[in-house]
C-alpha cells in the first residue's frame, strides 16, 4: 500500500462502508504520504457530516403541501384544458341536476294543471262606467248621483227588495 495511493479506494466505496482492515491500511498509507493523508481527513469529514445530515429531522416549511398541489393542478391543466371541465362539472352536477329537475316540474304543472287563469264570460264582473283606458289615464267616470233607497240596498245588501 506505500506504493499505491488510497485515492481510488476511497473513491470507490463509501468510507462509512470500509472495513476494519481497509481502515487500518488507509491509515497506514496516509500517515506517510502527504496526498493521501489530505484525502483521508476530508472523507473522514464527510462521513461525519453526511451522518449529522441524516440525523437532523427535516421539517417542510408551512404549507409546503398546498403549493406542491397547487403546482401539480397547474401543471394538469396547461397539460389538458379539459380536466378543468370535468371538475367543474364534478363540483355542480348535483346543483344543474336539481335546476333541471325544479324546470321539468315546472313545465308539467304548467301544462298539465287546470288552468285557473282562463277568463269567460261568466268570470268578468262588469263595473259600471269603467273601462281600461279610463283607469290607465286616470280619467273620470261619469257617475251620477246614487239615491238613497240605492245606498240603503248597497249598504243593507238587498237588491230590488230581496235579499242575497
Amino acid at each position: 500500500m506505500r506504493n499505491e495511493h488510497i485515492l481510488d479506494i476511497l473513491d470507490e466505496k463509501v468510507f462509512g462502508e470500509l472495513s476494519k482492515a481497509e481502515k487500518t491500511s488507509i491509515e497506514t498509507h496516509a500517515a506517510h504520504c502527504s496526498n493521501c493523508s489530505g484525502a483521508y481527513r476530508a472523507a473522514r469529514i464527510g462521513a461525519v457530516l453526511l451522518k449529522m445530515s441524516v440525523a437532523q429531522n427535516f421539517e417542510p416549511s408551512p404549507f409546503f403541501q398546498s403549493r406542491v398541489m397547487a403546482n401539480l393542478r397547474e401543471q394538469q391543466i396547461s397539460n389538458n384544458p379539459l380536466a378543468v371541465l370535468g371538475r367543474l362539472w364534478k363540483a355542480s352536477r348535483t346543483v344543474v341536476a336539481m335546476m333541471t329537475t325544479i324546470v321539468a316540474a315546472l313545465i308539467a304543472v304548467t301544462i298539465f294543471a287546470p288552468e285557473f287563469n282562463k277568463v269567460s264570460s261568466a268570470n268578468i264582473q262588469v263595473f259600471d262606467g269603467y273601462s281600461t283606458e279610463m283607469v290607465i289615464l286616470n280619467e273620470r267616470v261619469p257617475m251620477k248621483e246614487p239615491t238613497n233607497e240605492q245606498v240603503l240596498q248597497i249598504i243593507y245588501g238587498t237588491l230590488n227588495g230581496a235579499e242575497k
